[in-house]
């Protein structure tokens, strides 16, 4: 009998050990919060994921009232935390309806989300319109995740699902979004998978940034090949029209003699093109310092996070990434098309939250390509 107790024991411990070696890895790794940086200047816009109002707090405790958000409400969240019971919280700013102007609260996370991370991060390999309320009935205008943003879904990430739709969270120019997409379109759509066309070798991303570095102080040309202008080698070996702006054409020319995918950075001469048609885009977040690398494209533009604005372009310019110093926010870029019609190797001081360059007045960092 004791015999037969300890072969029933040590099959139960490696029945044990083996579902534990069976426990299914994650898919994709998740973001906490926290690596979000949600603040008053990096916000999250959203609504009450349910259909019922939700009541607010005068602190992170969540125990003494403070008023109502109702349904209809548009929410701004400025913070999200746990408070010392473990409980998530969402610091938010909310209308006063009846009143008129607005009111600052703590409010339960779980009227918001039933995530307690900024979730799975993916990519969208299609244009996604979003709904932003769940209970809405119609599709936002202009509310949609681009082909090639990543998904906190536009970095895009997925929160979670409720019936035939999923939450998502996505970039907007004043930082986030928190919104739903037909569920059918998330298992279309977004992708976790590393391919060719999402990603490429870091030692293919730094020669990329060594063939640009070897163009400095190369100059353009009139058409007559004198003097400066917009005339270059680059649009010639590319067929690409002379005489035109060429940051783009010379980040294209780099990228033909790097062999990166056209797919992560299309062969164009229009920055617009380029970042709207990559495969890589990422808009710029105040994290977005830490995820550069050598080699990655950068944007320039004129309006925080924003590629076009009101319809216009608003981005003017791409250069290539050298180097990122994070301890003091400078990021060095080899770019064409620079003062003086030259290829030129230059240093930026930028604004974590909204990618202003400090030493480039009234121009930001909007985005970049992850090559």
């Amino acid at each position: 009998m004791k015999k037969m107790i300890r072969i029933l024991s040590l099959v139960l411990v490696v029945c044990t050990l083996a579902g534990m070696l069976m426990l299914p890895a994650q898919a994709a790794s998740t973001a906490s919060w926290s690596s979000l940086g949600i603040s008053a200047s990096n916000t999250i816009k959203c609504y009450l994921k349910g259909t019922s109002n939700a009541t607010t707090y005068t602190s992170t405790t969540l125990s003494t009232k403070s008023g109502s958000v109702y349904t209809g409400d548009e929410i701004t969240v400025r913070k999200i935390g746990q408070n010392s019971s473990g409980t998530w919280y969402a610091y938010i700013n909310y209308p006063l309806t009846s009143t008129g102007g607005t009111k600052n609260a703590y409010i339960a996370l779980s009227y918001l989300t039933a995530s307690t991370t900024a979730g799975t991060k993916k990519t969208a390999t299609a244009k996604i319109s979003t709904i932003y309320r769940r209970a809405a009935t119609t599709v936002y205008t202009n509310s949609y995740i681009s082909k090639g943003d990543t998904v906190y879904v536009d970095t895009v990430y997925v929160l979670g699902t409720s019936g035939s739709y999923t939450q998502v969270l996505y970039n907007i120019s004043t930082g986030w979004k928190m919104a739903w997409i037909k569920t059918t379109a998330a298992n279309s759509y977004l992708s976790t998978g590393s391919n060719t066309t999402s990603s490429t070798s870091s030692a293919t991303a730094s020669k990329l940034a060594e063939i640009a570095l070897a163009e400095v102080g190369y100059q353009g040309t009139n058409s007559k090949g004198k003097g400066t202008g917009d005339y270059t080698k680059y649009a010639t070996d590319l067929g690409f029209t002379d005489g035109l702006a060429w940051c783009a054409t010379f980040v294209s020319w780099c990228v033909k003699k790097a062999g990166v995918s056209t797919k992560i950075v299309p062969k164009t001469a229009s920055t617009l093109t380029m970042a709207k048609n990559s495969s890589s885009y990422n808009t710029w977040s105040s994290s977005a310092i830490k995820s550069l690398k050598k080699g990655d494209v950068i944007f320039f533009s004129k309006v925080s996070k924003k590629l076009e604005s009101n319809g216009s372009k608003v981005v003017d310019h791409v250069g290539i990434v050298y180097s990122v110093d994070t301890s003091n926010n400078k990021i060095t870029l080899i770019e064409g098309n620079t003062s003086a019609d030259k290829v030129a190797k230059n240093t930026y001081t930028v604004t974590l939250d909204t990618g202003a360059i400090k030493n480039y007045s009234g121009h930001y960092f909007c985005g970049y390509i992850s090559v």
